[in-house]
């Protein structure tokens, strides 16, 4: 017998429960915060960060497809917003696709997501490979660090570009809230971190370059935060196509 809409939505809420509770658990028990000496790894020209880069082996070896859709962009750009209307297109427009089920970060995880357990705790590159057919899903890597498979399998890409001063400051904003970021620097650290390629996910403008270099590929799409909060933009059918 089919589940009611209420059972699924139990069900849903049970599934989110026990992954916050191994997410946090797998942080409590080893977080390097923001100062720490080990929080930045730089791999292939990004600046990639605790505990994220304890996946990166995984991240090599993934293989995309030509059905995935892959939202890419610096960290702020506006991921969250893009995966959601990029999951409306797929879904034909059905507002139950964000109304309905799982939190958005589980029907378009963050591709890197791991906890400092790795392989032991919850990752998205595990949910992912699992998953049947085409799969929507966002990473920060730049291209030179994300899977080359996204190229060279077609699957959709699309980039995401923001002004980096609203960047800079989105990002400071989102550090000082995470209390397992440990941060504890003023809006001058953000920027001198940014001027001295020390940010997360950095260089930036090297992380730009990345995709820029790809923008005539038929398989990639660079859109700017900008553009996509025009009224008239015509994203929908850019993806479509």
């Amino acid at each position: 017998m089919a589940q009611n809409g209420h059972d699924t939505k139990e069900a849903v809420d049970d599934a989110q429960l026990k992954y916050n509770a191994a997410n946090k658990e797998a942080y409590r028990t080893g977080t390097v915060g923001y100062h720490h000496p080990d929080y930045i790894k730089p791999y292939k020209g990004c600046n990639t960060h605790f505990p994220f880069y304890l996946v990166q082996p995984d991240v090599d070896i993934f293989q995309a497809r030509p059905e995935d859709t892959v939202i890419c962009g610096f960290p702020k750009s506006g991921s969250s917003r893009l995966s959601a209307i990029a999951g409306m297109i797929l879904n034909d427009g059905d507002s139950s696709f964000l109304q309905s089920g799982p939190n958005l970060d589980q029907k378009a995880p963050f591709f890197e997501f791991c906890t400092p357990l790795n392989e032991k705790g919850p990752r998205s590159i595990d949910m992912l490979n699992k998953q049947p057919g085409g799969r929507l899903y966002f990473t920060h890597l730049a291209f030179t660090a994300a899977p080359q498979s996204l190229l060279t399998n077609k699957a959709k890409v699309i980039y995401h570009i923001r002004n980096p001063k609203d960047v800079m400051i989105t990002l400071y904003y989102h550090f000082i809230s995470r209390i397992l970021s440990n941060f504890h620097g003023d809006l001058n650290e953000m920027v001198d971190a940014f001027t001295e390629d020390r940010i997360v996910y950095g260089p930036y403008f090297d992380h730009l370059a990345s995709y820029w270099k790809l923008r005539n590929e038929p398989n990639v799409l660079i859109v700017s935060f900008e553009h996509l909060s025009e009224v008239q933009h015509p994203f929908g059918s850019s993806v479509s196509n």
